[in-house]
């Protein structure tokens, strides 16, 4: 199924206010819950009142949060609210995932996808992952170690792991595990090993969704380094979260306490909704 994919537009967060307030307005509904989701992954003692406004709530972009409990320092919360602006945040298997950009953007939204143009991280993923051109690939990687060490959820990680590649992947580099220990590196972080336990097909050949589905279900191992630590899932595109989905399920299998993705790019197929 789709996942829902939004980007913060502006948010108000007012601390001293009584109780704290956070006003948050994104590109499409975030559906009253990946937003408040988020936040409790990052700030695990910020208590959140139920959201209110039944249906409406549901398909609002804007929404006002009540906090309590431990809130963090201002400019924590700030953090993540500014980094949220830049990137993409897509609400699926895991505690938070993120994309630094989509992978192509329509300029008019009556064009063909065949016509849409590449924002600037998708032509550079572009010409990675299917030229191997190595200076676009150091510039991604230091995106995401920028990104990772920015972010006040992220960065307390204290594991990374590598999205495996089908089998089926020529003779191109395989950016995602050099991206994950650079990533490692610059958390002081253990490297987990994912792998596949079956050959799948690449999800981009594979047009039916619920096929795509059925080709990852089931077909990733993660070793025991997993058990008891937060793992962060590193992956180059991101299409509707099948590979993110079996991933998450993997490692939390090998005892994994929380897992959040990280992806170069989101193609706007298989968002539930346009966010523009």
């Amino acid at each position: 199924m789709p996942v829902l994919c939004y980007r913060v537009i502006e948010y108000d967060y007012r601390p001293a206010d009584a109780p704290p307030v956070l006003r948050v307005v994104c590109t499409t509904s975030p559906g009253t819950t990946s937003i408040r989701q988020v936040i409790r992954s990052t700030f695990p003692g910020v208590e959140l009142a139920e959201p209110s406004g039944g249906l409406l709530a549901m398909f609002s972009d804007q929404e006002d949060i009540l906090l309590g409990g431990n809130l963090p320092p201002e400019d924590e919360m700030e953090r993540l609210l500014g980094l949220m602006t830049r990137v993409l945040t897509v609400q699926d298997a895991c505690d938070i995932s993120h994309c630094l950009d989509f992978y192509r953007y329509p300029e008019e939204t009556d064009q063909s996808p065949e016509e849409w143009p590449y924002t600037p991280t998708g032509g550079r993923l572009k010409q990675a992952k299917y030229k191997g051109i190595r200076s676009a690939a150091a510039v991604l990687e230091d995106a995401l170690v920028d990104f990772v060490t920015g972010h006040p959820g992220l960065a307390r990680c204290d594991a990374v792991a590598a999205m495996p590649r089908s089998t089926q992947h020529g003779d191109r580099p395989d950016w995602p595990p050099l991206w994950a220990s650079a990533i490692a590196d610059a958390l002081g972080a253990k490297r987990v090993a994912l792998q596949r336990t079956r050959p799948t097909r690449p999800q981009k050949d594979i047009e039916d969704l619920e096929e795509r589905t059925r080709n990852q279900r089931g077909s990733m191992v993660a070793d025991t380094t997993a058990s008891g630590r937060s793992v962060l899932v590193v992956d180059d595109l991101y299409m509707q979260g099948d590979s993110m989905e079996e991933a998450a399920r993997a490692l939390r299998e090998s005892g994994a306490t929380s897992v959040f993705g990280l992806c170069i790019a989101k193609t706007v197929k298989g968002c539930r909704a346009y966010p523009f």
